[in-house]
């Protein structure tokens, strides 16, 4: 990947290491699984001009529209893709957020450890991270994610 799609991390927190993301380098880069994006519009409304009356000149108009995007395409950012990976751990394990120790060698930490350790071994796997466990080097890119509707009046 080009150097320059790719930068120094300065926010975020690592709730594996509970560190901060500072000193590890982040990428952006394309995403070759992508499906298209697409969306429902539906839109009813009125308006209302009275004429004749002391109302002469007023106008009132209302407008509802209701939007559902399928395959929204979206760029996590350093710290949803983090955030994503520890709630990932969590589900995948049975272990609780309030039950997680990160501290080195407690038994939940060990058991991330090594649960990180096995997606490290995927080919393309989005987080690097170095022995310590913190990351070294992170991969955002668009994805589609789940439906999202917006409900607007106007």
């Amino acid at each position: 990947m080009a150097d320059d799609r790719c930068a120094d991390m300065f926010s975020g927190l690592d709730e594996f290491t509970n560190t901060p993301l500072i000193g590890g380098i982040w990428c952006q880069s394309g995403n070759p699984n992508l499906k298209p994006e697409t969306s429902t519009i539906q839109n009813i409304g009125f308006t209302w001009e009275p004429t004749g009356s002391a109302l002469e000149g007023l106008n009132l108009s209302m407008d509802y529209q209701e939007i559902e995007y399928t395959d929204r395409i979206r760029t996590l950012s350093q710290q949803d893709t983090v955030g994503f990976q520890f709630k990932q751990f969590l589900d995948e394990t049975g272990i609780t957020k309030d039950g997680y120790d990160p501290t080195p060698g407690s038994a939940t930490r060990t058991r991330a450890d090594a649960w990180l350790a096995l997606k490290a071994s995927i080919p393309g796997y989005p987080i690097q991270r170095y022995p310590n466990g913190s990351v070294s080097r992170l991969f955002v890119q668009s994805a589609n994610i789940s439906s999202v509707w917006a409900d607007l009046i106007d």
